[in-house]
């Protein structure tokens, strides 16, 4: 049983579909060739990292994952991004669960409600930090900065003084590194 599944992402070899079961605080794994669903990570609400069900996320939402199998999760209320590498253990990408809008490295950085994440083939991840309206970057060191939006609005533009008023769903186009947005 899933309590909001919100984003989901397969894997690399098309066996398996992750799925962030936002209410369970969980992600879950899907055998693509039985349909058998198990908790691949996850188990009550709070923040630990670990493997497994020794993992606690606060409503995952967006889940992405790279060309190496690393999954990366937005924590829509723990104001987080976690990873998830190919082993299975999952860390602190960037935020460290404080509300706000911050550059800067690792748990320097600040995020309101991130929805959705994508990866470049740079292994850059960008984020839809919905609570703030904007897009964000996170360099694989883990350094975070503001790819586009200002302030809560409906305005085209360079990135710069582009708005949005909410960005829930994010994808890039890893030919050309296009972003696109849900607004």
């Amino acid at each position: 049983q899933f309590n909001s599944p919100s984003g989901i992402c397969i894997d690399n070899s098309n066996s398996f579909l992750y799925v962030a079961d936002a209410h369970n605080h969980k992600i879950r794994k899907i055998d693509l060739a039985t349909n058998t669903v198990t908790t691949f990570a996850g188990s009550t609400q709070g923040y630990a990292n670990a493997m497994g069900t020794a993992v606690k996320f606060n409503n995952p939402a967006g889940i992405c994952i790279d060309t190496y199998n690393n999954l990366y999760v937005a924590e829509d209320l723990g104001n987080r991004i976690r990873k998830i590498n190919s082993t299975g253990y999952v860390s602190n990408l960037a935020g460290n669960g404080t509300i706000g809008s911050a550059d800067g490295a690792g748990t320097a950085a600040r995020f309101y409600n991130p929805s959705a994440v994508c990866v470049d083939a740079q292994k850059n991840v960008y984020v839809a930090d919905d609570g703030n309206a904007k897009v964000r970057k996170i360099t694989p060191s883990g350094t975070v900065t503001t790819v586009a939006g200002t302030i809560f609005g409906f305005e085209d533009g360079p990135v710069a003084t582009a708005k949005f008023r909410i960005t829930p769903g994010i994808c890039i186009d890893t030919a050309t590194n296009n972003l696109y947005l849900t607004d």
